[in-house]
């Protein structure tokens, strides 16, 4: 027997394998990983990017409203505004919850769920008047300007 075991060698030319080049089924799984990668990447910098859009405009639409705002025009500058913050608001917040306000309902729900706590029941009740005020109501910048700036914060 040790005779047999004698006549045993070694097997050469058998080299250890070697990781490179990778087989064709890494590379298939190398790139689905980088395809999905990039597809997570694009989704989120384009919803960014789509958010910051709408947000600009929104700016965009008050700055102007700020500046066309004179004595002679002060309902329909609020009318605007009530638009523009319903639109802003729809942005952010479930249609059925808050899409079908108006008046002083509308008022309650901007208090509860303003992000900067703006005392809408104080200070914004021209927006819900606004639907049902007589022809010659008047409003002051005073009363208009603060509305504003809240209606920026709902933007920022």
């Amino acid at each position: 027997m040790n005779e047999l075991l004698k006549q045993l060698h070694d097997i050469h030319g058998l080299y250890s394998i070697s990781i490179w080049p990778l087989a064709l089924i890494w590379w298939i799984i190398i790139a689905l990983f980088v395809g999905i990668v990039s597809f997570i990447i694009y989704k989120h910098i384009s919803r960014k990017i789509r958010r910051a859009s709408w947000r600009q405009e929104a700016l965009n639409q008050l700055n102007q409203i700020e500046i066309n705002l004179v004595d002679d025009n002060d309902k329909q500058v609020v009318s605007q505004l009530s638009e523009l913050l319903k639109r802003i608001v729809l942005m952010d917040n479930p249609r059925d919850k808050c899409a079908s306000l108006v008046g002083y309902d509308w008022i309650n729900w901007l208090e509860q769920n303003d992000p900067k706590k703006f005392k809408w029941g104080q200070l914004g009740t021209i927006l819900g008047e606004e639907i049902y005020a007589p022809p010659g109501k008047k409003y002051s910048k005073a009363e208009i300007l603060p509305v504003i700036e809240a209606v920026r914060g709902w933007i920022l």
